[in-house]
């Protein structure tokens, strides 16, 4: 049905407003989504601006999964990188949107799919959190990967089978894994913009 909606509305060259609450639906037939909540526009945009560069913690956590971690602002520099001090984890860093001062709660979100799951820490990255692999589900071409930090925080990874190795093993449920991911994947906002 999406596909055939897709085609008649390129065949006859008319704008449709399609409403729905299922996010994959959205993301397969729109060229542009309007995001709304409480009766209020959150963003306009394609696809991949709306799941790429959310402005607001609530499109990021309405739009796809998100790993939330929240803290304190510890500061953040010219480059919009902002440095987040979460208890029990460390300091994080991520893609500042909007305006936070210093000491602030703030969240860092990091989408699942972007979060890397080895064995050891890898060489270079921005965060090297360890963590107990708790339970690892083989669902054909994606394996979801569930890890507890010793904080208690549950972590979830993503891991692609491809003919780039991404679905090499993700280790056995119960080994001290690491997580990783770059900065650029990473977004802080507002920790109370839920």
């Amino acid at each position: 049905m999406q596909a055939e909606l897709t085609r008649l509305q390129r065949q006859v060259g008319i704008t449709f407003v399609y409403v729905t609450h299922d996010q994959e639906e959205a993301m397969a037939m729109s060229d542009r989504i309007a995001v709304m909540h409480d009766g209020r526009l959150l963003q306009v945009g394609t696809p991949e601006e709306i799941y790429d560069r959310p402005t607001s913690r609530r499109v990021m956590e309405f739009i796809g999964s998100a790993n939330a971690f929240e803290g304190r602002l510890a500061g953040a520099s010219l480059d919009g990188i902002a440095d987040v001090e979460v208890e029990g984890v460390g300091r994080l860093r991520g893609l500042v949107e909007g305006s936070l001062a210093g000491g602030a709660r703030a969240a860092v979100l990091v989408r699942p799919e972007r979060i890397r799951v080895d064995a050891r820490a890898t060489a270079g990255a921005a965060h090297a959190i360890a963590g107990t692999l708790e339970k690892v589900a083989h669902l054909g071409f994606v394996t979801h990967c569930s890890v507890r930090l010793p904080s208690g925080h549950p972590v979830l990874a993503f891991r692609l089978h491809d003919v780039e190795g991404g679905g090499a093993e993700a280790g056995r449920e119960g080994d001290r894994v690491f997580l990783s991911w770059r900065e650029a994947d990473a977004r802080v906002f507002a920790a109370d913009a839920a």
